[in-house]
């Protein structure tokens, strides 16, 4: 990453902008669900706009060390950087497409019942299939 930190750089920089530009939609996308289906069976994505926020925002950080430190000239801590900031713009944007397949993988009638349900059980949902 050393030589082309540059050009890596400004594409972190150019996938943060698109992340940013997703997480209202997917804000959106996550209070229909929380509307529509039990607390329990949307805890695994509850928290992801969340976390890919703060992921967004640790990136955005790595990026402008990851900046400074090509204008210092010091190939090795940009480098760290950069890999720090691809791994959280990695992060966000698997956060973010969780909820998006949670909704495109949305339940049959019958399975969105017992999710609606407070009391819906492993037994209750097992029937359902």
């Amino acid at each position: 990453p050393g030589r082309n930190a540059p050009e890596l750089l400004a594409g972190l920089t150019t996938r943060l902008g698109a992340l940013e530009t997703r997480v209202p939609g997917v804000e959106v996308t996550l209070a229909g669900l929380k509307a529509t289906y039990a607390g329990s069976a949307l805890a695994s994505v509850a928290d992801n706009v969340q976390q890919a926020g703060e992921r967004i925002t640790f990136a955005q950080a790595e990026v402008a060390e990851g900046n400074q430190e090509v204008e210092a000239g010091n190939r090795r801590r940009a480098a760290v950087a950069i890999r720090g900031a691809e791994e959280a713009v990695g992060q966000a944007g698997q956060l973010l497409d969780a909820i998006g397949r949670l909704k495109t993988d949305s339940p049959t009638p019958t399975t969105r019942s017992a999710l609606r349900s407070p009391r819906s059980s492993r037994t209750s949902l097992r029937r359902a299939h």
